[in-house]
């Protein structure tokens, strides 16, 4: 395919990330893309437009074409398209080329056109071939729809009368639109096929996932079904399976805050444990922090629920606490994989803290998470888990909480809150605050005697603390956001511990 897979002026280099083979039956063609070029010329020359991505010099549009195109068909295609375009050849099977494209252009709707075709007394577009396929369709565009507005999960969440489908973006959710309940069961049914769940079981939870290429990425839908009194709401959670690895100086992160996490993560042994809720960005933190290490001389490996990413030099395994592979057992295991660093996703309960403890009695580096609101919340609960305090002053290095504010959009007009670009919220993108708590000497010896966390946090306060909230203000002080989202993410300042 070396003949195929560039155009003059596209340097090899610029293909390094671009896919090298496309899975037809996984594909969900961009509309952008599939206009450069018309169906009877992707007919003829058996050549699918399925993406444009931006290139160094020029954007690069993605063509799915037979594993033995030859140079004519790709002389033939370059012809065609508009000479702004660089062209990229991705080979796919191509007795299913033909079938691929006349379905593919047949479906060029906007979610709008076709939830506006929800209605039974609308009648589909005759491109529709039968009723059957509008729910196809539709399910495709959303998902498109909602990878591209940067969203982290797509929900259909039926009402009494009405299906409201909606994205979380940034972390708060909006109403992409509010339907006619009468397509609820088509959608499901359609959704459950692609995630390989029992389209007959309504009345209980079902958990299921699939894959699908878009914009010429592998994005990774995990499907979740929950039985309601209006019907089973839906959430399907969209993953880049080929997001590149944050580094820690992308994080934005203050230098003392960043110092404070190397520092941690590269004591030759201990405990490091990470807080916050869901969405947060633990993963992200934690995973940028092990991108720092030498992978080559240390032997770096991860228990996940379950692995949403698979990073390159690192031995990931994901648990399954349904037979009987969970965190503690599989920890028990691990430990005699003569690993050097351990990330374990989350401390549930006794015998994983147990464990966690344990490893680094025996010279490892542990990454964790537990469920709590802060640090000194995330100490607490450790005590909870744990009763032996000498053990756990001993292993503990520090603790890490976090979490993920909303940036004032830089698109919006001046004295004007939204735009398009934020799909008028006002707020695009988003910074993570953090607050770290290093186990000194000092609190090391609080903790052996038992202290309470009122005086722990007395204590770490002199030492120098920083909370997430002072982090926060100077950011509002910085007009990155705003006092409304810190109190949003944070609650209201009388209600914290300052």
């Amino acid at each position: 395919m070396s003949m195929l897979q560039t155009r003059v002026g596209l340097k090899l280099a610029d293909c390094a990330v671009l896919p090298t083979y496309i899975e037809l039956d996984e594909l969900i063609a961009s509309p952008e893309a599939l206009a450069c070029i018309t169906e009877q010329s992707a007919t003829r020359l058996g050549m699918l437009p399925i993406a444009i991505w931006p290139g160094k010099l020029k954007p690069i549009l993605i063509l799915a074409c037979p594993p033995h195109a030859d140079s004519i068909q790709s002389e033939r295609v370059a012809q065609l398209v508009d000479d702004r375009f660089q062209l990229h050849f991705v080979p796919c099977v191509s007795s299913e080329l033909g079938l691929v494209i006349k379905r593919l252009y047949a479906a060029i709707y906007t979610s709008q056109q076709l939830l506006d075709m929800s209605s039974l007394q609308t009648d589909k577009p005759a491109s529709i071939d039968s009723v059957s396929d509008y729910p196809v369709h539709l399910v495709n565009v959303l998902i498109l729809q909602a990878v591209r507005m940067g969203a982290s999960d797509l929900h259909f969440s039926p009402q009494r009368q009405s299906l409201a489908i909606r994205v979380r973006v940034d972390g708060v959710l909006l109403t992409l639109s509010c339907v006619s309940g009468s397509i609820l069961s088509s959608l499901l049914v359609r959704i459950k096929i692609m995630a390989v769940l029992d389209i007959a079981e309504t009345r209980l939870p079902q958990d299921g996932q699939f894959r699908r290429i878009i914009d010429g990425h592998n994005i990774d839908c995990r499907v979740s079904t929950f039985p309601t009194v209006a019907g089973e709401n839906t959430v399907i959670r969209l993953i880049n399976a080929q997001k590149q690895l944050h580094k820690i100086g992308a994080l934005n992160l203050p230098k003392k805050i960043t110092e404070q996490l190397f520092s941690l993560v590269h004591r030759p042994a201990g405990l490091v444990v990470f807080c916050g809720p869901t969405g947060a960005g633990k993963s992200t933190t934690m995973f940028a922090l092990l991108e720092q290490l030498d992978h080559g001389a240390l032997s770096v490996m991860t228990l996940e629920d379950p692995v949403e990413q698979r990073i390159e030099g690192i031995r990931q395994t994901s648990i399954d606490a349904s037979r009987q592979w969970g965190y503690a057992q599989a920890l028990r295991a691990l430990l005699r994989q003569d690993p050097d660093v351990l990330l374990v996703g989350e401390i549930r309960d006794t015998d994983s803290c147990r464990m966690a403890l344990r490893a680094v009695s025996t010279g490892h580096q542990v990454l964790t998470t537990v469920h709590a609101n802060d640090v000194h919340g995330a100490l607490h609960r450790l005590q909870d888990l744990y009763t032996d305090n000498s053990a756990l002053a001993l292993g503990l290095s520090g603790l890490v909480a976090q979490r993920l504010l909303r940036c004032l959009c830089i698109h919006c007009e001046e004295g004007v809150r939204g735009c398009e670009a934020c799909f008028g919220t006002g707020y695009q993108g988003r910074q993570v605050i953090v607050e770290v708590l290093e186990i000194s000497s000092v609190l090391k010896s609080s903790i052996m005697r038992g202290a309470s966390i009122e005086e722990l946090h007395e204590k770490s306060i002199n030492s120098g603390f920083v909370n997430m909230r002072s982090m926060a203000m100077e950011m509002v002080s910085a007009g990155v956001t705003d006092v409304q989202e810190v109190n949003r993410v944070l609650g209201i300042e009388s209600t914290l511990l300052v």
